[in-house]
């Protein structure tokens, strides 16, 4: 497979492209775990050759193309990034899935207003992202939904017997002020530990069906290669006008990851179906 065509200057989704150059997966998971997830899903949701897997914000398809590849499903990834999903084209095409998956580019809330996204999933997946604005009186459109607008959305697009996977975030002890300053989070996502997510699932009606918690290690490696892609290609360009102002992008997230993040950071993978009534 060659190596897929980085962005040019000026391009919203540089800098993460870049960081993401040797991810298969843009989310803290091994290639043995997230094998383990599939298996999982696959049991779990009853996927089949009949089933549809909608991956929302699904970057280059890496869990779509698993599943698909072992349940026989049909799977379509969409995502704001044209080259994570062109990079994902290849994916599918080396593992041989180019019939199965389909990779749809764009903004998902405008998708899904236009009716070009399915409501009938039979697995809905949407990992560290959250596809829809925050509904504000005020207009604002800079904010995005929060965990229960989000999940209530996601299983909009589920089939009735459909079941979603969600990828979230979580603090493993209150962060230091300064790094929350830092990141810029308000007071909700700042309350946020390991069982918020499925609390606030059951209350709204939903099961939890299986939960997997990604480790330190796999942290520890995911945000290690993301910023060593980042260095290695800022010496390699140190003429490129975005080279700078990315070394100092790169830079403070290191310092505040090594001494703040490292520490605090948690993330969890949560499936959840449709309690009685909801």
């Amino acid at each position: 497979m060659s190596a897929p065509e980085l962005p040019g200057p000026g391009d919203s989704h540089r800098f993460t492209t870049i960081g993401h150059q040797d991810h298969f997966l843009c989310s803290p998971l091994t290639e043995a775990r997230l094998d383990e997830l599939v298996r999982e899903l696959t049991k779990k949701a009853k996927l089949g050759p009949d089933s549809l897997l909608l991956d929302l914000a699904g970057g280059k398809g890496a869990l779509s193309i698993r599943i698909a590849k072992q349940s026989g499903c049909h799977a379509l990834v969409v995502d704001g990034n044209p080259h994570f999903l062109a990079e994902g084209k290849q994916l599918a095409e080396a593992a041989g899935a180019q019939s199965q998956v389909e990779f749809l580019h764009g903004d998902i809330a405008e998708l899904e207003t236009a009716g070009k996204l399915p409501s009938n999933a039979d697995l809905v997946v949407c990992v560290g992202a959250r596809p829809w604005p925050r509904a504000d009186s005020n207009g604002d459109t800079g904010s995005r939904a929060g965990r229960e607008e989000t999940l209530r959305g996601l299983f909009a697009l589920a089939a009735q017997a459909g079941q979603v996977l969600v990828g979230e975030g979580y603090w493993r002890h209150a962060p230091d002020p300064e790094f929350a300053e830092f990141l810029g989070d308000d007071e909700d996502e700042l309350t946020v530990r390991e069982d918020t997510h499925p609390t606030m699932a059951k209350a709204l009606g939903f099961e939890l069906v299986h939960a997997l918690t990604s480790t330190q290690a796999e942290f520890d490696d995911y945000d290690g290669r993301f910023r060593a892609n980042l260095k290695t290609w800022i010496e390699a360009h140190p003429t490129d006008p975005e080279a700078a102002a990315f070394a100092t992008r790169r830079d403070a997230w290191e310092a505040a990851y090594l001494k703040w993040g490292q520490s605090s950071f948690g993330f969890g993978w949560y499936l959840y179906s449709r309690g009685q009534g909801s």
